[in-house]
This record gives structure tokens, sequence and C-alpha cells, in this order.
């Protein structure tokens, strides 16, 4: 598992979305995208640690500690529409970091100054979840599809995440043979995706 993240991690740029199919894939992937980053000075490495929460699946808060730098790409986890207009699932760039607050380009070019007091729902944005990339559509998507978690056995659960690219699709798994064999393949080939859909962009990264 941890040499697939290194190579989907290596594969990051401004203009690639990568999607985790777990909450524990994301975060990993999430950490070593920003050390590649802060190694290569596009990230500050003096960054402000501050205290953030987030709700999980089944209603519980989850708090967790985020530093951040000029430079960070982050996602809104929690909608915000009164005071900083900000959406679950939405990204931005760090601007600026202060103690008392963090200020935020967004994706549609508004600059918002986030005080964590008040709001305290943002993660890092380098990779998503399926759930949290909704909306999304961008240039290059690469995908980690792991068959052992039931939920990635289903391609029409992935078709979300490939369509999602305009231009190009990476997917990343643990048996490529499993994926491609997996009943729904030949299903969603013929019902819902373009002709064109070539499946050998299905690409293996092997456990070792």
């Amino acid at each position: 598992t941890h040499i697939r993240r290194e190579a989907i991690s290596g594969m990051y740029t401004p203009d690639t979305l990568i999607i985790a199919g777990t909450v524990a894939g994301k975060n990993q992937l999430n950490s070593l995208i920003r050390e590649k980053l802060i190694t290569d000075k596009k990230i500050d490495k003096d960054g402000i640690t501050y205290n953030m929460s987030a709700y999980k699946q089944d209603g519980s808060k989850r708090e967790y500690e985020l530093t951040l730098a000029k430079g960070d790409v982050i996602t809104f986890t929690q909608n915000e529409y009164t005071k900083y207009d900000v959406r679950n699932g939405e990204r931005g760039e760090v601007l600026k970091v202060k103690p008392h607050f963090i200020k935020i380009k967004t994706e549609d070019n508004r600059v918002v100054y986030i005080d964590p007091n008040e709001y305290n729902h943002i993660d890092y944005g380098y990779a998503l979840t399926t759930y949290k990339s909704q909306g999304l559509s961008i240039d290059k998507v690469v995908v980690e599809a792991d068959t052992r978690i039931r939920s990635l056995n289903d391609m029409r659960h992935q078709y979300v995440n490939i369509t999602r690219a305009r231009d190009e699709v990476t997917i990343f798994t643990d048996n490529k043979e499993d994926l491609m064999d997996l009943s729904v393949v030949k299903t969603i080939k013929k019902d819902t995706l373009d002709e064109n859909f070539d499946l050998k962009n299905l690409e293996s990264a092997r456990d070792k």
C-alpha cells in the first residue's frame, strides 16, 4: 500500500485531482504530497498549527491538529454560508497564516479570512475521498482503487471518479486483473462509458 501511495503522490500537480477510497488513504496521500512540496520549496517549511474538527459519517466529531503554511491547498469540510460562504468539499489555496486568521483564495477566486476559532472545518486538499470530490471537474484524475475494499469493487462507483477528468485518468490498484475482471466493468463499458474508454488505463502497483 505504501509503495502504491508513494507512486500516486509523485503524480500530484495543481491540475490533478487525486481520489482515495478511504479516509486513511486520503490522509496518508496528503502527508506524502505535502512532504514533497515542502522539499521542493513550493510550501513554506514553517507554518502554524491549528485545532480543527470534522464530522464522521456516523455523526461523531473528530478533533485533530492541522499545520498550514503559505502555498498549502486545503478543502473545507463543512458548509458555512453566512460569514465566509464556503462549501463542504470546496478547495482553496492558503495565501497567509496568522494565529488568528487564515487567508485563503477559493476556487472561484474569492479571498476569505477564516478565523479558526469561529470556523475550524479545514483539511488538506491534495487528495480527497470519493465523497468529497462530488461536483468537481478537473483535467487529470488519479484514483486509488483497492480491490480489497468492498465499495471499490463496484466500477459504477469508480465511474463517478473517472468521468471527472476531461483529459486523462490513471487508476492505481492492488490487483489489475481483479479490477478488470469485475463483471460490472463490461456493463459500464457498454451502458455508461464512452466506447473509447480504454481499460488499459488501469495501472497496477502491487503491494510488497
